[in-house]
């Protein structure tokens, strides 16, 4: 056989196990995120109710930094109290997708329900040390407790 048919034979098969090897690694992640993403998930919704409990006593004259959290199943919702418009954050974990899929509506009007603005995804990967991870708004949480603050900041506006 030809040197460079031999060469491209090679090239080949080692395409085809390097393919082998990123779909066991994405399998064993999606196993991870599966296991782990449900003891996470209502460590943020806890957090999340926790510290906006946190923000109204500490901050009684910031309305525009009140915001409350609904659960509704799996699902939960981030209102702000503030003065109008203001922003509601719908957030439901998807673990077929390996995500938590966002709903950002505004609230214009007390009188109209609060208008969609934006359907999103908080991606959740893991890292090297097998860790979970969600990447929000160009940002990588390591932490519940930092997603939940980011969740908050900007369903409030609060300044990072």
């Amino acid at each position: 056989m030809a040197d460079w048919i031999e060469r491209l034979a090679e090239a080949k098969a080692e395409a085809r196990r390097a393919s082998i090897v990123r779909q066991e690694l994405r399998l064993h992640n999606a196993r991870i995120i599966g296991a782990r993403l449900p003891a996470l998930w209502n460590t943020i919704t806890e957090v999340a109710e926790a510290n906006s409990a946190e923000l109204r006593q500490r901050f009684p004259e910031e309305k525009k930094w009140h915001c409350h959290l609904v659960r509704d199943g799996l699902c939960f919702a981030l209102i702000n109290d503030g003065p109008l418009p203001r922003i509601e954050l719908y957030i439901r974990p998807n673990l077929g997708g390996q995500c938590l899929d966002s709903v950002e509506s505004i609230k214009s009007s007390m009188m109209e329900p609060a208008s969609t603005r934006r359907h999103d995804r908080i991606n959740v990967t893991v890292s090297d040390t097998e860790e979970l991870e969600f990447h929000y708004k160009g940002v990588t949480h390591t932490t519940p407790e930092s997603l939940a603050r980011a969740l908050i900041s900007h369903t409030c506006n609060i300044p990072a």
